[in-house]
């Protein structure tokens, strides 16, 4: 890529993250004088359980549009297939890039970046918790517990994996003693260790 082409790419990216910007503070302007001052009062006296629930909220369903492989033909919507050829056993494979540039440049980068997403997501929680607790969609209650439940279930989870990793290494290192004490030279697998899940090996 030559130094014009890289400056035009470059100039590409800068215009549509601009256009971005805009798109997204006209969002909370229009999302503002529509719901008035009686829906920002609303907003500014909510509960510190309610924070909490918004707050795993947006953090799961941030995860689910970013990481989750249940989302992934979302992301894959947006790139570019490139098929390379094997010269030495004509296999071809298939490569996913980015665009260099456009829409689809910008919606992959936002969606490969979960900052990026969690600002989007959260706006979104916001007016769901809105019309959820003024009566207007009830059900968004539901759709709020359902995902601050999952994502307090995958913060527990992260939090016990990383206590009960270093104890897991722990035992896998002196069972790995024991065995070289035996005159043994066979390594037990993690999957053996009492203190290792044989399910996801951690």
């Amino acid at each position: 890529m030559d130094t014009l082409e890289l400056k035009t790419t470059r100039d590409s990216l800068y215009f549509w993250n601009i256009i971005a910007i805009i798109v997204f503070m006209v969002v909370i302007i229009k999302i503002v004088t529509i719901a008035g001052v009686e829906a920002m009062q609303v907003i500014s006296e909510i509960s510190p359980f309610h924070f909490l629930l918004i707050s795993l909220t947006t953090f799961r369903l941030t995860r689910l549009f970013v990481a989750d492989h249940i989302t992934e033909w979302l992301r894959d919507l947006c790139m570019k297939k490139v098929s390379i050829n094997d010269p030495l056993t004509g296999a071809v494979f298939v490569r996913q890039e980015k665009y260099l540039k456009g829409l689809r440049r910008l919606i992959s980068d936002i969606l490969g970046c979960p900052w990026c997403v969690g600002v989007w997501v959260a706006l979104g929680t916001i007016v769901l918790y809105y019309t959820a607790i003024t009566g207007i969609f009830s059900a968004g209650w539901m759709i709020i517990l359902v995902f601050s439940l999952a994502g307090a279930a995958e913060l527990i989870y992260a939090v016990v994996v990383a206590l009960l990793s270093p104890h897991a290494r722990v035992g896998f290192e002196m069972q790995q003693k024991g065995s070289n004490l035996l005159g043994s030279a066979k390594r037990v697998p993690p999957s053996q260790n009492a203190n290792v899940c044989t399910e996801c090996g951690v």
